[in-house]
Order: C-alpha cells, then sequence, then structure tokens
C-alpha cells in the first residue's frame, strides 16, 4: 500500500518463481474486478498460467482469483509471502523519502519504472550491444565516447 495524495492506492505487483516482476499495477480501491483484472493481464503477458499463487489476505483475491485462475492454489500468510514482501521493501524505501505520489499515473510510471530496475539488475534481459541491434544506427557522441572507452578498458 502507498499513499497517493491523501488517499491509498494498493500495488499489486505479479512475481514469478524466479523472483522476475511480471506485471505491475497501481489501484486506488482494493476490489475484486481490480484483482481480476490484474490476473488476467498478467496470464496474457506471459502466456503461463501459475499453479500457485500467493498473496496477501485481502478479501478481494480469493473470489478473482477463482473468476481467473480457478485450479491456481492459493497460498496466504506470512511466512509463505515473505518473499513478496521483501522485495516489496525496496519499493517502499524508494517511496518514504518522496512522501507519497501526487497522481495516481505518477504512481504506476513509478513502480513499473521500478519494476523493470529491479529485472534489469536481476539479469533477467538479455541485452544486445548497440553496434549488433541496429547496423544503421549511429551513436550519439556519449554513446560512441562511453563504447570507446568500454572497448579500452575490456582490452586491458
Amino acid at each position: 500500500m502507498s499513499r497517493s495524495r491523501a488517499n491509498r492506492a494498493y500495488v499489486y505487483r505479479a512475481i514469478d518463481a524466479r523472483g522476475q516482476v511480471v506485471d505491475v499495477d497501481v489501484s486506488e480501491q482494493r476490489a475484486g474486478a481490480d484483482a481480476a483484472a490484474f490476473f488476467r493481464r498478467a496470464v496474457e503477458a506471459t502466456g503461463v498460467v501459475p499453479v500457485e499463487v500467493t498473496t496477501d489476505r485481502a478479501a478481494a483475491y480469493p473470489l478473482a482469483l477463482s473468476d481467473v485462475l480457478p485450479t491456481a492454489l492459493h497460498e496466504t500468510g506470512k511466512a509463505v509471502q515473505q518473499r513478496i514482501e521483501r522485495d516489496h521493501q525496496h519499493l517502499k524505501g524508494r517511496l518514504g523519502p518522496t512522501r507519497g505520489f501526487k497522481t495516481l499515473c505518477g504512481a504506476r510510471v513509478l513502480c513499473a519504472g521500478h519494476a523493470f530496475l529491479r529485472n534489469l539488475r536481476g539479469g533477467f534481459y538479455d541485452l544486445v550491444p548497440r553496434s549488433a541491434a541496429a547496423p544503421g544506427w549511429s551513436a550519439s557522441p556519449v554513446c560512441q565516447i562511453w563504447d570507446t572507452l568500454t572497448a579500452e578498458l575490456s582490452a586491458r
């Protein structure tokens, strides 16, 4: 849960078994319809139907899961969701100094950006060097200097 102005905002995050953040959403209410839409979008984004889903004990989840993922085992409780809460504390640590969000749109952008950086840092993306990405593409001067410096340091 985060704050958006004076209102509460709820952050939904889907994390796979390896720790990769699959999807993020921010909602002003914790309703079954919002949770169901989030679960549907996460399944569509990955193409994977989970065998088990771990959540907190919010009342919105059982109905949403029975609608979207009827065969999935729904686990709740502090011990089983510890990995999710540990990952969530990194996001909350970023929000502390900002004293919440001014808009819901800003909350969504920051949460999605934070998830991207966590995935990037976790090694979940296979990045292609710029030279291989687009052969006819000319890099900016800063990128050219960076590439030259990187090549020189790698040669040592």
